[in-house]
């Protein structure tokens, strides 16, 4: 029986974002992931738009509009190192969406 150092439970969005980031701070552990569907991101996870929103609907000092923004940026910066395509959308204000997605 194999016997993980990490025992995630659910296979979303936040799941395996916290799966990923142990694996990147502690390459050596054991990190299992258990959902109960068939596959991973089928709930809320697999039923997001796509689209990368730039914060402009948010007044421009808000936490909102500032971790908008800051999402965007970092999210953009993770695709383009990955090679994971963009596409441009929207009325040109700054929205993307992630390829394969939505």
């Amino acid at each position: 029986m194999v016997h993980p150092d990490f025992l995630v439970i659910g296979g979303g969005i936040i799941g395996l974002s916290i799966a990923r980031e142990l694996k990147a701070r502690f390459a050596n552990v054991r990190v299992t992931v258990i959902e109960k569907e068939p596959e991973c991101g089928w709930h809320a996870s697999g039923r997001n738009s796509g689209v990368l929103h730039a914060g402009f609907y948010y007044s421009p000092d808000s936490f909102k509009a500032k971790f908008t923004r800051l999402g965007n940026k970092l999210l953009t910066e993770y695709c383009l190192s990955r090679k994971i395509p963009l596409r441009q959308a929207g009325r040109g204000q700054g929205r993307q969406r992630i390829a394969g997605v939505g």
